[in-house]
């Protein structure tokens, strides 16, 4: 008992002595503080899908039904709350589900939540996928719901339901050549979405693959077909997020070897049965060839039995536009446009008339840019007006021609050239601009909104300055002017 009571009395003595000895006047401590820990809760939320897009088992049908691998993260958007969780579906194989998890931080009632399938917040990826709807619905068909505290029971949590929308559109591209063969691919990739969307691991024509919705904006496919890379480029295309499409291109075969100088004029046909009609108002003789044909002189519509028909023009005519009287090149279906303008104008390279090409797409909105093979504009004595509305409203262009550097330029020679062009968004012109109010007057009015202007190194820094402008800046603010 006394040594029980001596032990007691020393211990006690020695927290004295330690209190006495830890006293400096203030009352922090040298030690690290116990911090709390995050509150862990169960979260509990009735969760549909607001329309008919898919995610988990899925088929031509488009409608969701919840997988067992559907992982949906939550995060609390409140201010100065930083709540995570993450939750999965209590019953799959339907519409609906129950879906419950953990959360862990600091939460309350009222407090929105936001909720998002298969991915956090932000970090939403389209590469990678393998162009079938299954791939899509276990891996890249995100979609979020916000969702807000009702109850808090202990450590339970319930929500508001959560009605979830997609945050992509699924579209069903089928793929076809230039005579309208099926392509068996083994890559695709689409651009113009806002991010890149690439699929591979599969060998079929029809690709499925699951992209962020576009809004009248422009978009690029490529495609490995073997040993080769086919293309195609459009504009105004809109895919709404949410809803799933199906599309049938007509790829065109990349040929960088191409080189349109001294080509005569070509209009390929897309599609079957197209109509190609030139109107000849030049006084003189124009002259084509259907595919490897002999030239004919012109009377009359030219009709392309088979998609990839071509049909090649030429002339020996100083203008097509004499007495304010404009030729016309117009088709009833898309068709892609190369070659050399100049054909038209055999001889004629020191003489070309006035308004020479005036007009002569106008308004051709079934014109299509080929992925590799240019229009070229080779006459380097532009007269007055040369290519004045050339290509006014050919909304399907999406790139301009190849321009010769001009050693003379008439006034207004590539004034409206493109106005209207509004799916055009690349246009590569080495030539200076040189008090170029007098040759260039509203050439990009109408463009699309973001495109890439190129020029050479040495006159980029003149070009750059002309992005600015009241009404009508000879290049659009929204483009990017590059030299090389």
């Amino acid at each position: 008992m006394k040594k029980q009571f001596m032990t007691l009395a020393m211990l006690l003595a020695s927290v004295v002595v330690l209190i006495a000895c830890s006293s400096t006047g203030d009352d922090t401590s040298d030690q690290p503080q116990p911090q709390p820990l995050p509150q862990v809760y169960t979260i509990t939320s009735e969760a549909t899908m607001g329309n008919d897009q898919t995610r988990g088992t899925i088929d031509e049908s488009f409608k969701f039904n919840w997988a067992s691998s559907d992982v949906v993260y939550v995060k609390n958007k409140a201010d100065g709350k930083t709540g995570t969780g993450t939750m999965t579906p209590l019953t799959t194989g339907s519409h609906t589900t129950t879906l419950r998890g953990t959360l862990t931080g600091e939460f309350a009632v009222d407090d929105e939540l936001e909720m998002t399938t298969l991915a956090e917040s932000g970090s939403f990826r389209y590469t990678g996928q393998k162009g079938t709807l299954e791939d899509i619905g276990q891996h890249f068909a995100y979609a979020t719901a916000t969702v807000n505290v009702s109850s808090i029971s202990g450590a339970s949590v319930t929500t508001t339901k959560a009605t979830f929308t997609p945050l992509q559109a699924i579209v069903k591209f089928t793929l076809l050549g230039e005579q309208g063969e099926n392509l068996t691919a083994t890559s695709f990739t689409v651009e113009g979405c806002g991010t890149k969307v690439t699929a591979s691991g599969f060998s079929s024509h029809v690709v499925y693959v699951a992209m962020p919705g576009i809004s009248n904006g422009w978009m690029k496919l490529t495609a490995i077909v073997g040993s080769a890379t086919y293309s195609y480029e459009t504009g105004h295309i809109t895919y709404q997020n949410g809803k799933h499409y199906t599309t049938t291109v007509r790829m065109a075969k990349n040929d960088e070897s191409y080189t349109a100088t001294g080509q005569p004029l070509t209009i390929q046909a897309l599609w079957a049965g197209t109509t190609v009609t030139f109107t000849n108002n030049s006084g003189g003789t124009v002259q084509y060839k259907i595919n490897n044909g002999s030239w004919t002189p012109l009377a009359g519509d030219i009709s392309l039995t088979n998609a990839g028909d071509k049909v090649y023009f030429k002339g020996a005519n100083a203008s097509y536009y004499p007495g304010d009287n404009a030729s016309k090149i117009s088709f009833d279906k898309a068709c892609y446009v190369y070659g050399d303008i100049m054909s038209l104008a055999e001889g004629k390279t020191e003489s070309l008339g006035k308004a020479a090409f005036m007009s002569l797409f106008d308004d051709n909105t079934n014109l299509r840019s080929h992925p590799t093979k240019r229009l070229s504009l080779t006459a380097t004595k532009l007269p007055e007006s040369c290519y004045n509305y050339m290509f006014h409203g050919c909304t399907g262009m999406v790139k301009g021609p190849e321009f010769a550097i001009p050693t003379s330029r008439g006034e207004r020679c590539y004034a409206d050239m493109f106005n209207g062009c509004s799916s055009l968004n690349y246009v590569e012109y080495l030539g200076a601009y040189n008090n170029g109010n007098l040759y260039f007057s509203q050439w990009l009015d109408g463009v699309a909104a973001n495109g890439t202007f190129v020029t050479s190194s040495d006159n980029k820094s003149d070009w750059e300055a002309q992005k600015v402008g009241v009404d009508h800046p000879v290049i659009p603010s929204g483009w990017t002017v590059t030299g090389r």
